[in-house]
């Protein structure tokens, strides 16, 4: 088959691409033939260039090679990807509307790329994993045309638990939840497609958003146990003043990087896939988004992170236990990949006729 992917596949980060790259690339493995459908919501280019002048603007030109790998990384993988437009889109078998933030309605790149909910595909339509992150029902009430498009949906399933909550109560319909694209891939899968950078031989991963919100008790702490362990602390995603290395890293270099850290730290969701994917003893500063925590609850994770009753020595002295881990992930991904099958199947069932149809 045929099938669409709405999704932000040219996000300039890592785990934007790497969760379109994961969708494709197992629709691919089963046999389908995935394309990309075309939209604005994000332009790597112009978001690389805006980088690049503030750089230029503040005098910081030991920055513009990170911020060219950094923010730019990705855009040479884009061409990678099949396409379509939207005017072709209903040429197709099916549309996939996922994974990621497609639909958080409190980002005006979002809810002004009405693609992204649907509109203007009339062909056969399934969502999945996506999610509306902090967005609240009011969002969506104040655009209830938005709403009109979820409800024409076949088949819907979300990626947090909070979005399925507000989404099914703004349509009054199940909603199912699944796993996130990237953990439809094995490890052994995206070690295949790593590429090697130099790194320290042992080393501290910082895969950091809100860097600034972090108490100085907590940045000494995660020091301290970086020096008695005597492992540097590399920064890919954002220039750190207090990490021994700012690198920037593509995507698949950023793979590398995980695959071969000693420890993980991050408040990202992807740096939790990532961590949990490579099986890495992490620590989570702060739960600062609800797909973030719902990760962390649906996982039994709350031991990873940061507080005050919990120091950072204390948390990194065990490693998660991957049994148990393991166990529930592994079950969460075969019900997801059934779920995906299922919505497939059904829909190859409406658009091949049957050989008695054919006589």
């Amino acid at each position: 088959m045929k099938i669409g992917i709405v999704t932000l596949y040219a996000a300039n980060n890592y785990g934007a691409y790497l969760q379109a790259f994961a969708l494709q690339k197992y629709l691919r493995n089963c046999g389908h033939h995935p394309v990309f459908i075309k939209h604005n919501a994000r332009k790597p280019i112009r978001t690389l260039l805006a980088h690049l002048k503030n750089e230029l603007t503040h005098f910081r030109l030991n920055n513009l090679f990170f911020v060219c790998i950094r923010h730019g990384g990705n855009i040479p993988y884009l061409n990678k990807f099949d396409y379509c437009s939207i005017k072709k889109a209903n040429s197709l078998d099916m549309v996939i509307l996922g994974s990621d933030e497609i639909w958080n309605t409190s980002r005006k790149s979002i809810y002004e790329n009405k693609v992204l909910f649907g509109y203007g595909i009339n062909n056969i339509t399934i969502s999945y994993a996506p999610s509306i992150n902090n967005a609240k029902a009011e969002d969506f009430q104040k655009k209830p045309e938005i709403i009109d498009m979820l409800k024409k949906i076949d088949c819907i399933s979300v990626r947090d638990e909070r979005s399925r909550k507000i989404i099914s109560s703004l349509l009054d319909r199940k909603i199912v939840t699944v796993v996130d694209p990237t953990l439809l891939l094995e490890k052994s899968k995206w070690e295949s497609f790593e590429k090697k950078i130099l790194l320290p031989t042992r080393f501290m991963m910082l895969y950091l958003y809100a860097i600034e919100d972090y108490a100085l008790d907590f940045i000494e702490q995660l020091q301290d146990y970086a020096d008695e362990k005597k492992i540097i602390t590399v920064s890919s995603f954002a220039k750190i003043k207090w990490a021994d290395k700012n690198i920037g890293m593509t995507p698949f270099q950023f793979l590398y990087a995980m695959h071969h850290s000693d420890v993980v730290v991050t408040d990202s969701f992807h740096g939790l896939m990532f961590a949990l994917i490579y099986q890495k003893n992490f620590i989570i500063p702060k739960a600062a988004s609800s797909k973030l925590q719902d990760t962390i609850t649906q996982y039994h994770l709350e031991d990873r992170v940061f507080s005050s009753e919990r120091k950072v020595k204390n948390i990194l002295q065990q490693n998660p236990d991957y049994n148990k881990i393991n166990k529930l992930m592994n079950y969460n991904v075969n019900s997801s990949k059934q779920y995906l099958s299922h919505c497939v199947q059904k829909i190859c069932d409406l658009v091949t006729p049957s050989i008695t149809e054919e006589k």
